[in-house]
Formats: C-alpha cells, structure tokens, sequence
C-alpha cells in the first residue's frame, strides 16, 4: 500500500502578467511579474471543433481542431506601490487600451499595447495566454478596497510545468471613503459606484497565426474595437426641488465626476469622467427603507478630438 500523490491545490496559485514586445509574441515571464495580489484567477482556452463527415457508417471519425483563444477573468486591488513610479498592475491598464503621461492614464485609440499572462497553479502547472488585450470593471464600495474585475482576450500558448516565487507587494489598498466623491461638484450619498471600461475586444484572425511551438492558432492578437464607458450608482434619493435626475435625463444635461480613493501619497487614485450623461431614465430604488435614485451614465467626451472621456491618477 502506498500513499497517494499529493492533490494540486488551488489556492497555491501565482498569476504574472507582462507587456510584449512583439505582438503576439508571449513574453518572458518570471516572479517579478507576479507580485501583484489577484484573486479568483481563471484562464480557459477555447478551441474551434472542425467536424468531420462519417464514412461508411453513422459512427463519427476523429474530429479536427481549428483555431484556438484564451480568455483570462481575475481580480485585483487598486493599490499604489508605496514609491515613486508605477506599480506593475498598471501593465493591465496598457492592455485595456490606456496611455500614461504623468501619472494620468486615459483610453486611446488604436492601441496595440498587447500582454502575456500565466495561471501557475499548485506548483507544477502553468496555463498561458499571449496577444491579450481587454477590459475592466472597477468597483467603490463603502469602506472596502476599490476592485477590479478583469477580463482579458488572447491566444492559446502550450501548457508547462514552470513555476514562479513571486515576493508579493505589501502595500495596503486604501479603502474607499475618502472625501471629494461629486458629480457636478455636488456630493450625493452612494453606498457603491461601479466603473465600467465597456471595451469591445475582438481577436485579429490570421491563417499565419502559431503558438510558441509552431502549432496553427488562427489569430495574430486581441483588438479594440469600440468602447462605451459607464458609471453606475445609486443615489439617496433628494426633493425634486433638490435635484431631479429626470430632468437632468431630459435636458441632455451632463456633470463631471470626482471620485478619489486614499490619502497617503503614492497610493492616492482618482477616478474622473468630465462629462457624465443620464443612459436611460433614473429609476426609483430602496436602501434598507431609504428611497435612491438608481443611475447609469455614460461617460461623453469633453474634447473634439475625444480620448478624455475618463481618467484615472496616481496621486
């Protein structure tokens, strides 16, 4: 009798994440691409089925494969790195299709701004994933860190058994509470605002298109396509007198929002829209008894030119 092989366990998991250098091409990953907390980390590949007709008989001969994508969905902190510069979460705000000039990340168009992710699972599994480009939702909640939800777009890359022991970043995300939240310059009481980066991610087909080891995938990298960025929230609820979304809705009107997280230096971030507009009619909620106002905006240019729609500052 003999005892059996320890069960791999998901919570020793690492997840890294890097910028390519060539599109498509996966980085070089090691652990100090992996020292950002991320939570509920999951990536999946999905491959085309090409079926194959039966002969001779109604039994079904081997199917073929066809092309092959990844997708990666995980969560992370908004957090400083405690120092002057950056912290490496950042690189994903690059693959989201955002530029930085000092310390303020904006959308851009065009963005070919591509990234190589790995899942390191139970130390002897790697899934990875290059060519990635995507999307986020950022969540406010009262009194909890401010969340990200990531959702990611790429290519399929050959499984490994390679491992990394990344020294994980010990600063603290600050938690959402911090004076200065308005929306026109008006403080309104929310229990939650949710950011929506609403990015439409397309893969570039490619009959060229191979993984790390020659292998056909079908695809060059991930694109952005469009993008709709939203704000949702819901507002105690004030006198028509006071304020009335409605009218706000009917008028076209829009408002610029301020929504600030932390106060130490380095680890202070700013969420700013200049241009809110009302998406639909403001809808009449309840909050433990108290009426709000439930609202989803959209973010609208504040330029001609455009690609300002919304902000995010390191502070």
């Amino acid at each position: 009798m003999s005892l059996d092989t320890a069960p791999l366990l998901r919570k020793k998991s690492n997840f890294a994440f890097g910028l390519e250098t060539t599109t498509g091409t996966p980085a070089t990953l090691a652990a100090a691409d992996g020292v950002t907390n991320i939570f509920n980390a999951d990536i999946k590949f999905a491959t085309e089925i090409v079926k194959r007709q039966a002969q001779g008989s109604l039994s079904r001969i081997k199917q073929a494969q066809g092309a092959r994508s990844a997708t990666a969905q995980f969560e992370s902190e908004l957090v400083g790195s405690g120092t002057a510069g950056a912290p490496i979460w950042t690189r994903l705000l690059s693959m989201c299709g955002m530029t930085v000039s000092t310390g303020v990340w904006t959308p851009t168009d065009g963005c070919t701004a591509t990234g190589t992710l790995a899942h390191y699972i139970g130390g002897s599994r790697m899934r990875q994933m290059s060519g990635a480009m995507g999307s986020f939702k950022l969540a406010f909640k009262r009194g909890q860190p401010a969340m990200f939800t990531w959702s990611m777009t790429g290519i399929q890359q050959p499984n490994t058994t390679a491992t990394i022991a990344p020294t994980y970043t010990s600063v603290v995300a600050p938690l959402c509470g911090t004076a200065g939240f308005t929306i026109g310059g008006t403080y309104y009481t929310v229990d939650e605002v949710t950011f929506e980066q609403g990015n439409v991610v397309i893969l570039r087909q490619d009959v060229t298109g191979v993984d790390s080891a020659g292998k056909s995938t079908g695809y060059r990298a991930a694109y952005i396509t469009d993008r709709e960025a939203k704000v949702t929230l819901s507002a105690e609820a004030l006198p028509f007198g006071t304020k009335d979304w409605s009218d706000f809705f009917q008028t076209s009107s829009t408002a610029a929002l301020s929504l600030p997280v932390g106060t130490v230096a380095e680890n202070i971030w700013t969420l700013a829209a200049p241009a809110l507009q009302l998406a639909k009619d403001p809808e009449d909620g309840d909050r433990d008894g108290v009426a709000t106002d439930a609202l989803e905006f959209i973010c609208t240019r504040s330029s001609a030119a455009g690609q300002d729609e919304y902000s995010l500052t390191m502070g």
